[in-house]
């Protein structure tokens, strides 16, 4: 439903708008919407007024890093030494990315994560990696496991 601006209406408007007087009072005035009112005034040219929400612009925050554990807390697991494997390690690449493993509850304030270097391409540091990657026979042998288990229905 198109409103019908007639002169002495837009005299009213542009006297209104001029004072100050709100939006949603002048829409009451004239019995229209707050757009009509809006679109009208862009229309005439009339001077815009400040925005009451634009008080400048928002202070910048500074970027909060994760809070990472020391990596002296990790504890030590002293059980036997291991036999010294026949195949020469393979070499591995690191990031300069920390390794993202979490460790311990995350609700908990003692969260943090593993924190090592992570292996080129990957989240987590080398011994993280060995668990979160399984190998497919690996994997195959747990199912069969579990299938030949009796189940007790």
């Amino acid at each position: 439903m198109a409103f019908d601006w007639t002169d002495a209406r837009i005299k009213r408007l542009t006297k209104l708008w001029l004072d100050g007087t709100k939006v949603a009072t002048i829409r009451h005035e004239f019995g229209c919407s707050k757009g009509t009112i809006t679109g009208k005034v862009k229309r005439l040219d009339l001077p815009r007024r400040p925005s009451p929400f634009a008080n400048g612009p928002a202070p910048a925050r500074k970027p909060v890093p994760p809070k990472r554990a020391p990596r002296t807390t990790l504890p030590s697991f002293g059980g036997p030494p291991q036999a010294a494997s026949r195949t020469p390690p393979t070499p591995v690449l690191l990031s300069t990315k920390p390794c993202c493993w979490p460790i311990g509850e995350p609700r908990s304030k003692a969260f943090r994560f593993c924190d090592e270097p992570a292996v080129f391409a990957k989240p987590y540091c080398l011994e993280h990696s060995k668990q979160a990657y399984a190998k497919y026979h690996e994997v195959k042998e747990i199912d069969q496991r579990t299938e030949a288990r009796p189940q007790n229905r």
